[in-house]
């Protein structure tokens, strides 16, 4: 059984003694290898994650850069560790958006959300990254932060949306393309949901109907 002991000189009936206080500790050792073995589960969770995470001390000082972020960034977890966030966020900036009042910016919002744990201005945004070898790359990061003993700090997940990025900007020129195609048709083109009603018409047939596009959607015939 675990104990612990503490042990203290007296004097008892003018003569020296020593008297002790022995106490389970159990419980308490106990609940100890149950945090570590928590803790453990949780740093292998995050080291392995396929998302990003990083966390930031009291301070701003970076105190953890998962294998996630080192891909995503291409910055090594080595050259991350001890940083203050808003310097290494300005680096990670591309060309034409660093400017000292970036950083600036930045540094303020975080040291307003150390001293608050208020993380609305920087809760969820896409941003646009310069990863360490000059690729460009878009994020998207969900920052949260996490009360201590000693005040907020902040944890923050990443995920690399470039590849959706780019197919969301590709659809969107597509549809223009067709919608360009369909607009300018020399023939009379309809669409309808399965009620009747207009989704889409082209010019022609807005003609034909006697009324503006706008006013035959939404329309039965």
């Amino acid at each position: 059984v675990p104990v612990e002991m503490n042990v203290n000189r007296i004097l008892y009936r003018q003569e020296p003694a020593i008297v002790a206080f022995i106490r389970d500790i159990s419980q308490r050792k106990r609940t100890e290898q149950e945090l570590r073995r928590l803790e453990t589960r949780l740093r292998n969770f995050v080291a392995q994650s396929t998302d990003g995470f990083y966390l930031l001390d009291e301070k701003g000082t970076i105190i953890e850069w998962n294998q996630a972020m080192e891909e995503i960034t291409g910055l090594p977890r080595s050259q991350a560790l001890g940083r203050f966030y808003p310097d290494l966020n300005y680096v990670m900036l591309p060309l034409e958006r660093r400017r000292p009042e970036e950083h600036d910016l930045y540094r303020d919002l975080l040291v307003s959300a150390l001293q608050t744990g208020e993380v609305q201005r920087l809760r969820s945004h896409e941003i646009e990254i310069l990863r360490a070898d000059g690729v460009r790359r878009f994020t998207q990061q969900q920052i949260f932060p996490i009360r201590t003993e000693h005040g907020y700090q902040i944890g923050a997940t990443t995920r690399d949306v470039t590849e959706q990025r780019v197919a969301a900007e590709n659809l969107a020129r597509r549809e223009v393309h067709l919608q360009a195609i369909f607009d300018n048709s020399l023939s009379m083109m309809w669409m309808k949901d399965p009620q009747g009603r207009y989704l889409a018409v082209n010019r022609l047939q807005a003609q034909a109907s006697g009324r503006s596009v706008n006013e035959v959607i939404g329309k039965t015939d």
